[in-house]
């Protein structure tokens, strides 16, 4: 996959604000940091409380960066995540990690 930043300067777009679903667990993981980092604000959302925490740390300088902590479903209500080591998922969901990591 070709780099969001090399598009957006081919493209000669100058994005005023991001949105970045599944963020990860750090500043480092985030496909959107570039665009933070040049001045764009942000909204970055993640379904693991221990992300977004480490998230608010790694981006506490930068003003114009919210982080959510909440997973996007096609449905309202609550689930249960599952947060292992390298994968994460939703119960009662399909999920490749389910299999390639043999969860069951």
């Amino acid at each position: 996959m070709q780099h969001l930043k090399l598009i957006t300067d081919e493209l000669k777009i100058v994005p005023r604000l991001v949105c970045e679903v599944g963020v990860g667990e750090s500043k480092e993981s985030s496909q959107v940091r570039e665009f933070i980092e040049a001045g764009a604000s942000a909204i970055l959302i993640e379904a693991l409380p221990r992300f977004c925490q480490k998230l608010a740390a790694d981006f506490a300088a930068y003003l114009r960066v919210r982080i959510v902590n909440c997973a996007i479903l096609d449905r309202n209500g609550s689930v249960t995540i599952y947060d292992r080591a390298l994968s994460t998922f939703v119960e009662g969901i399909e999920s490749p990690s389910i299999v390639n990591d043999r969860y069951t």
